[in-house]
């Protein structure tokens, strides 16, 4: 499917099914504003954009008229998409189905609980999680290619004994920023990722990791400065140990 312009699902849109976008071609963005997209579906996919090449932006953010937010409850696949401009996902609640298969891919770490799954994403501007956005579901994006990755105050990645971040062999053209108030369920996987920029993780909260580890980031590397200030680190759900 070619869109010689933009793709705009809003006005209220709700699917109680799966969306198939496999290998469009969006010339300009793709609107989610207030979407909300529901699937009963025994694979646990809701939206698929495999392999989409979408040249302007995509927006996954609430309806300012009517306050709604957007709610995906299924899986969102994007391996090998391509976006030009930015990725906002603000507002959003990500909600993946439990206990459904899920199909091959890169990271060994992958589960059935993975509700963004997209390795090797591209995004051509920032990617940003913001406004309390609440993702229950791990999140891959091993071996994609992103400008940076931020998640912004009060958003929650809950993932408990699984992989709530993966950026296993990606590359990060700017900085990797998990901000203040943020609480991680899960592991974050960092292995063999290159980040250009800096890495702040000041202020988040890790816990409930997959096994002993928070964070695995054996092979990283980063160019700019690493921040931990203020970081809460909990194997479990109490005794937290602060990062001075």
């Amino acid at each position: 499917m070619h869109v010689s312009g933009s793709m705009r699902l809003l006005h209220q849109f709700t699917a109680h099914g799966e969306v198939r976008l496999i290998g469009a071609h969006i010339d300009g963005s793709l609107d989610l504003t207030g979407a909300r997209i529901e699937s009963d579906s025994a694979s646990g996919l809701a939206l698929d954009l495999g392999e989409a090449v979408i040249d302007g932006s995509v927006f996954v953010i609430p309806d300012e008229l009517s306050g709604r937010r957007p709610h995906v409850l299924g899986r969102i696949d994007m391996g090998g998409a391509r976006i030009g401009g930015q990725f906002l996902v603000r507002g959003a609640r990500l909600e993946a189905q439990r206990g459904v298969p899920v199909g091959g891919s890169y990271s060994r770490y992958r589960t059935a609980g993975t509700v963004l799954s997209a390795p090797r994403l591209t995004v051509g501007a920032e990617m940003t999680l913001d406004d309390s956005c609440q993702v229950l579901g791990g999140v891959d994006l091993s071996m994609s290619e992103l400008s940076s990755l931020s998640v912004g105050p009060g958003c929650a990645l809950d993932a408990p004994a699984s992989t709530a971040l993966d950026l296993t062999n990606a590359q990060l053209l700017s900085t990797l920023t998990i901000a203040e108030k943020v609480t991680v369920q899960g592991t974050v996987r960092l292995s063999g990722a290159r980040i250009h920029g800096s890495l702040c993780l000041r202020g988040a909260v890790l816990s409930a990791p997959a096994g002993r580890s928070l964070a695995a980031a054996q092979g990283v590397t980063v160019d700019g400065e690493v921040e931990l200030q203020g970081l809460i680190l909990q194997r479990h759900l109490a005794d937290p140990v602060r990062d001075p």
